[in-house]
């Protein structure tokens, strides 16, 4: 086993890492003024909802709102900075880009403290290389980038193998990176795969890889068992296949799916794989097969996963793009880099910094052309996505009218912006009135909590005007067009929506 020495760093080599990690810094929040803060997505507004839930202390269900997958780590880790009085369409993105850029930043200074300067340097730059779509899809707070974190945490272990507790947390983060969002897997598998050729012959290996595999196995089960034992909670479930005709068909377009997550290559995405292999044939140059190994196994890991159906759900939007399942790509481009140890390091190895530096000009003075057209853009959404403002005016505009009618509970027939009403709004207007939305309600507590409840005052919005306003108690409000009000309901919740002929989803 190879033991990786600490470094010594001189203070040019600091001051260099430091330069390129607020010229990423910068270039990303700027991204999050320009355009992340200012627009949004139905499934953002559902997370601004759960933003609002965990700053009052409530955890309703441990993933995101009526799904057995992805969870909610960005609202969670979003609560200090709304309780400061951020709101949630900044405070959620910002976290996002925090988390997105946390495994280049570590991975970065690792491998600059303990292998090499340059290639920690070119790590700490990937952000910077990377196209603009990276930065818009990563800046969603939508669960994109949560695992990565996990995974980048798990590859501590390949900087510090004579320790042998981070084998513990290489196989704990590697569990519980897929349990977050499976995406991860693409980075774990690499650094599992070099742990285990680099100490196949210790048992102590296996006994504490084994340890955190099972522990973070064991959480995911638990998690997984609250949508098995409470089945209506999971509405939006997803079953995965593998078909051989998916996998030929994506061949044929792998540019498609992978330039978004390409440093360099913005039209070439797959040429990744052909710079990742030239580090496994070196490698080999090496013999240091070990090394190799772990490099080789991604390309045919890879493009198996082209086989699920899952990969194919996406659209030409950013919003929802292909895209989003291979983030982890330009991560194992940096777990390449991460595995090169150059016995010397000369001193133009600084000339580096010309290149981040070109590109966050090039980033800066293209960014609000490519925003204006990211904006024109009328590619199909399956998503929702709309400007902050507009969704803040309705906010406001039906708090208003909720407290001037002293309304108790909203309900979402048929609109548009229905996760944004349902979710979203309560977290922009605190004393906004309970919600539920009834043709697709995530939030299954809700539909429970209201079962049995008298509302004496309710609202519905409905565009399709089909409420019956002939019934005595159910009028259209003045001067709107999809507004109704019920006045002094002593009706259970259903028992109303049944009265107006309204249909809502199953919950028990």
């Amino acid at each position: 086993m190879n033991q990786t020495l600490n470094k010594k760093r001189n203070v040019l080599d600091i001051l260099s890492l430091a330069i390129i990690a607020c010229l990423v810094i910068y270039y990303r929040y700027t991204l999050l003024i320009k355009y992340s803060f200012l627009y949004t997505d139905s499934d953002q507004n559902i997370m601004w909802g759960a933003l609002n839930d965990y700053a009052n202390g409530h955890i309703y269900e441990p993933r995101f709102y009526g799904q057995n997958y992805n969870t909610f780590l960005e609202a969670f880790l979003a609560v200090p900075l709304y309780k400061m009085g951020y709101q949630a369409y900044t405070a959620l993105p910002f976290i996002s880009m925090c988390l997105t850029l946390f495994p280049f930043f570590y991975l970065g200074l690792l491998t600059f403290i303990k292998r090499s300067c340059f290639f920690g340097l070119v790590i700490v730059s990937i952000p910077l290389l990377l196209p603009f779509e990276y930065g818009i899809i990563t800046s969603m707070p939508r669960g994109f980038v949560t695992g990565l974190v996990f995974a980048s945490i798990g590859c501590t272990a390949i900087f510090y193998e004579s320790e042998k507790r981070y084998f513990f947390l290489a196989g704990f983060m590697a569990a519980l990176a897929f349990s977050i969002n499976s995406n991860a897997i693409l980075l774990s598998i690499p650094c599992l795969v070099y742990l285990f050729f680099e100490n196949k012959n210790y048992k102590i290996f296996y006994l504490k890889i084994s340890g955190g595999l099972l522990l973070g196995l064991f959480i995911h089960t638990l998690i997984q068992y609250f949508y098995v034992k409470n089945a209506f909670y999971n509405i939006h479930s997803i079953t995965l296949e593998f078909k051989w005709e998916y996998l030929l068909k994506s061949i044929k377009c792998l540019d498609y799916y992978f330039n978004y997550n390409a440093p360099f290559f913005w039209h070439q995405g797959s040429f990744v794989f052909v710079m990742i292999l030239i580090f496994g044939f070196f490698f080999v140059q090496q013999k240091k097969w070990n090394k190799a190994l772990s490099l080789f196994i991604i390309l045919p890991i890879v493009f198996l996963t082209f086989g699920l159906n899952k990969i194919q759900d996406g659209t030409p939007s950013l919003y929802f793009h292909n895209a989003r399942m291979f983030l982890s790509l330009p991560l194992l481009l940096c777990f390449s880099f991460t595995l090169v140890e150059p016995k010397y390091e000369p001193k133009v190895i600084y000339l580096w910094l010309l290149i981040p530096l070109q590109y966050f000009q090039n980033h800066l003075t293209q960014l609000d052309d490519k925003i204006a057209k990211l904006i024109d853009n009328k590619v199909h959404n399956v998503v929702i996505v709309s400007a902050v403002k507009p969704i803040l005016s309705e906010c406001n505009r039906l708090m208003t009218i909720c407290k001037n009618n002293k309304v108790d509970l909203f309900v979402i027939v048929n609109h548009f912006y229905s996760d944004a009403y349902t979710s979203g709004c309560k977290a922009c207007e605190k004393d906004f009135p309970n919600t539920i939305n009834v043709k697709y309600e995530r939030r299954t507590w809700r539909l429970l909590e209201d079962e049995n409840k008298i509302y004496k005052n309710v609202m519905l919005i409905d565009l399709e005007n089909k409420i019956d306003t002939n019934l005595p108690f159910a009028k259209k409000l003045p001067d709107t067009y999809d507004l109704y009000l019920v006045k002094n309901n002593n009706l259970k919740t259903f028992k109303l929506l049944d009265t107006l002929k309204i249909h809502y989803r199953a919950f028990k």
